[in-house]
């Protein structure tokens, strides 16, 4: 089974889709760009992946951890007046620590052997 080959079909064929999809949303509904149109759900994507470890179980999970923080950040900015956009700093914490992690564990996998 020629496998480089059905990833690279699966990859062009997404692309294809969310390109025909981001063309139908900007042609279809606004007739223009307008600034900030995207709420950043692609770079989310990508943390949550990153968070879960490419784990289906695991980015279920930080998904779930993802999204209690931008509902909590609506609450939090109505009650206690902090900035929605601290929530954006929590996630990039989280984000740094688990790299720590990753990393230390790394090189304690190298100094084994």
């Amino acid at each position: 089974m020629p496998v480089n080959r059905y990833v690279f079909g699966a990859m062009s064929v997404s692309g294809g889709l969310a390109g025909l999809a981001g063309t139908t949303e900007m042609i279809g509904g606004q007739y223009r760009l307008l600034d900030f149109f995207s709420p950043g759900y692609g770079f989310d994507g990508i943390a949550v992946a990153f968070l879960g470890r490419s784990d289906p179980i695991g980015v279920v999970f930080a998904a779930f951890l993802f999204a209690a923080l931008r509902v909590g950040a609506n609450q939090m900015q109505r009650t206690t007046g902090l900035p929605t956009s601290l929530i954006l700093v929590i996630q990039g914490m989280v984000i740094l620590f688990i790299l720590g992690v990753a990393v230390f564990e790394w090189h304690r996998r190298r100094r084994r052997g």
